[in-house]
C-alpha cells in the first residue's frame, strides 16, 4: 500500500457519515459545529474572501451534502448547484478582506480577517449577539495552518476567543464536509 492511498483512506474515514467530528458533536448535542475556508489567497490582485457554514443533521443526511468537496475538484457547474443547496439548507456567512488591506497587514492576517468576518456574519444569522452564538459552538474547523483569533462585532471592536474549540486542518477542504462547503461559498 502506498503512502498516498493509506492518506486517501484515512480522509475517507473522516468523512464518512458517523466518522465526522463535526457530525458527531452536532448529533450528541454539544452545539454548532463550523467549517471555515478562504479563496484568493494566491491571488496577485483582488480580495481574499472566505466563508462559514454550520449545518443541522438533516443536511448531514442528504445527497447534496455528501458530493461535497475540495472546490478545486469541481466544475463550475457542480459549485454552483452545491452553492445553491448551502445556501438554502445550511446557515453561512461571507467575508473578505480588500487588497488594500492584504497590501497593509499581508495576505495572512488578511485571510484571517476575511475568515473572523466570515465567522461574524454566521453568528449574527444563527443568533442576534453574535459574541453569544459561539458559547454554544462545539468546533470550528479551519482550513489551514492557524486558527481565527477574533471576531469583529463593528469597525473597531472585536470578541477573541479562547473558550470556543477550533482546529487548524491542513486540507480542510478535503477532510471534512463543513469546510468544503465553506469551500465551495467562498468561491
Amino acid at each position: 500500500m502506498t503512502r498516498g492511498s493509506a492518506s486517501r483512506r484515512a480522509t475517507e474515514a473522516l468523512c464518512a457519515p458517523g466518522r465526522c467530528p463535526c457530525r458527531e458533536a452536532l448529533a450528541a448535542g454539544e452545539g454548532l459545529s463550523i467549517g471555515v475556508d478562504e479563496v484568493g489567497r494566491g491571488c496577485l490582485a483582488g480580495p481574499v474572501m472566505a466563508a462559514s457554514v454550520s449545518a443541522g443533521l438533516s443536511c448531514w443526511d442528504s445527497e447534496w451534502f455528501h458530493d461535497l468537496r475540495d472546490s478545486k475538484t469541481l466544475t463550475a457547474s457542480q459549485r454552483a448547484r452545491l452553492a445553491r443547496a448551502v445556501e438554502e439548507f445550511a446557515v453561512f456567512g461571507l467575508g473578505a478582506s480588500s487588497r488594500v488591506e492584504i497590501d497593509r497587514d499581508n495576505i495572512r492576517r488578511a485571510s484571517l480577517r476575511a475568515m473572523g468576518r466570515a465567522l461574524t456574519q454566521l453568528a449574527r444569522r444563527v443568533d442576534t449577539h453574535a459574541a453569544c452564538a459561539f458559547d454554544s459552538a462545539a468546533l470550528i474547523r479551519v482550513d489551514g495552518r492557524d486558527l481565527v483569533p477574533f471576531v469583529f462585532l463593528g469597525a473597531r471592536s472585536c470578541v477573541f476567543w479562547g473558550s470556543v474549540r477550533q482546529e487548524a486542518l491542513i486540507g480542510g477542504d478535503r477532510r471534512c464536509r463543513l469546510v468544503a462547503a465553506a469551500s465551495v461559498v467562498a468561491k
